[in-house]
């Protein structure tokens, strides 16, 4: 009997010094607003506040859950929640899978936010589209094609550390890239990317070596096709 007495005070003083610490008698406002591509508010997004995730977390949804709430119809949004000390303090945004989601993290261990407010300010939000690309030979044999792709990234994750961006950890809407060489054994290419309505594509290219030429594609749709042959 004692045996198993100690064995249960062990794991419950596990489990209290494994919680996140809250402050007592202490409470976060967290506001914003958030806007679309077209600085249109967005109604009924999903805020959730959350402390405890993986170190390595990008989103809280593997921590603990402080708080939530919703944005009205002008996409404000008004939170107060517990103020628990972490190295992951995390907000996150959702709307549905058809638009970008967007992440706050400081640490709360080292940062008491002034006056106790996290104002995100406007919170950018952007519909998702995917990219459809579709490059075909039609010329002679042992023509070769050298292309790259820059396009923006559907992901805004912000890092802040005493209430100042790190830049250097945080990705809103990046410019990623990528591209091939095609020849007679690959002459084309048939696949596609995430990025985001209203953002710009800079398809450049080469066609045996000569002077790059660029072309500039705005996507105005949430599934954008893009065919192409040299």
């Amino acid at each position: 009997m004692k045996v198993k007495m100690f064995i249960l005070l062990t794991f419950f003083a596990f489990f209290v010094n494994c919680e996140v610490p809250f402050e007592d008698n202490s409470r976060l406002l967290i506001k914003g607003q958030v806007l679309d591509e077209n600085n249109l508010p967005i109604t009924d997004a999903d805020v959730a506040v959350y402390v405890g995730s993986n170190d390595n977390a990008i989103l809280g949804s593997d921590g603990q859950l402080i708080g939530e709430g919703n944005t009205i119809s002008d996409g404000t949004f008004s939170i107060v929640t517990l103020f628990g000390r972490d190295d992951n303090f995390i907000v996150e945004v959702f709307v549905n899978n058809e638009y970008s989601t967007y992440s706050y993290k400081t640490n709360t261990v080292i940062f008491t936010p002034t006056n106790l407010l996290i104002d995100l300010g406007t919170v950018p939000i952007k519909r998702r589209a995917l990219f459809n690309i579709n490059i075909t030979r039609t010329s002679p044999p042992d023509t070769e094609f050298q292309y790259t792709i820059a396009y923006k990234s559907n992901m805004c994750n912000e890092v802040y550390m005493n209430e100042e961006l790190i830049e250097e950890e945080s990705f809103c809407f990046n410019t990623e890239t990528f591209g091939g060489n095609l020849s007679n054994d690959n002459p084309t290419v048939d696949t596609n990317f995430s990025s985001i309505v209203g953002s710009d594509v800079v398809f450049t290219y080469s066609v045996n070596g000569a002077p790059q030429i660029t072309q500039t594609l705005t996507i105005d749709q949430t599934d954008y096709e893009f065919n192409f042959s040299y």
